[in-house]
């Protein structure tokens, strides 16, 4: 099935935080008025943001973004914002300062939209491979920088959330998260906990329909749900 990128054109400017969907079962409440659920360390993430449309060209992506997905039947690579909360935030604040619009190239010039580019400061090297279905991984980490519980990682367009980290050596820590690995991440491959993706659905065909007042800008408001495969 077909994965296509969220335009870079069209930048949200509020998030929701992620949250597990997980999957439960109850029998009901008794007559004293306690309940017996059962949950499962599945489930799938839902996330939203808005996202402004100012001219036209955010206008055509959206409508271009449309026709390739055809509306909620194809997947979509959504970026997660988490930039205040992730382990090089500080670092990041500093950088953020000193060039407010991005990091320029080399000769100093910006693209063609004025922004610059988007670093990536936190990946951590999988020490050891995490097979399918796992929810643990040992992690070594850039000089500095430490995972923590509530902390989200991603594995290309798989997203997790750390629920215990410990320092095992150096700058190796083990984690445990949620959910369990949607796949194998062998030995030797990066995990970001700063550039965070995650394969979704838009989560109803009723959020499609863009309201756009003439010479105004609108606003677009989603929610997408993981999608699994």
């Amino acid at each position: 099935m077909t994965v296509y990128d969220w335009p870079a054109v069209l930048r949200p400017n509020h998030s929701t935080i992620p949250v597990l969907e997980r999957n439960n079962a109850s029998a009901g409440v008794s007559v004293t008025g306690m309940e017996r659920l059962l949950a499962t360390d599945a489930g799938r993430w839902r996330y939203g943001f808005r996202v402004p449309v100012r001219n036209r060209e955010q206008v055509l992506s959206w409508r271009a973004l449309m026709a390739l997905t055809e509306g909620r039947t194809f997947m979509l690579r959504v970026p997660v914002c988490d930039s205040l909360n992730d382990p090089a935030y500080k670092i990041r604040s500093a950088i953020s300062r000193a060039n407010p619009f991005g990091i320029p190239h080399g000769d100093g010039g910006m693209h063609d939209d004025g922004a610059g580019y988007a670093l990536s400061l936190v990946n951590g090297t999988v020490a050891a491979t995490a097979n399918a279905g796992a929810t643990s991984i040992s992690v070594t980490m850039p000089v500095g920088l430490a995972p923590q519980p509530g902390h989200f990682f991603s594995d290309g367009d798989r997203l997790y959330t750390v629920k215990t980290a410990t320092l095992t050596s150096g700058t190796t820590y083990a984690l445990t998260f949620l959910p369990r690995l949607r796949v194998q991440i062998p030995v030797g491959h990066d995990v970001s906990f700063d550039r965070l993706f995650c394969v979704m659905r838009i989560a109803s065909e009723d959020m499609l329909q863009v309201e756009q007042e003439l010479r105004r800008f609108s606003e677009l408001s989603l929610s997408f749900t993981e999608a699994l495969v």
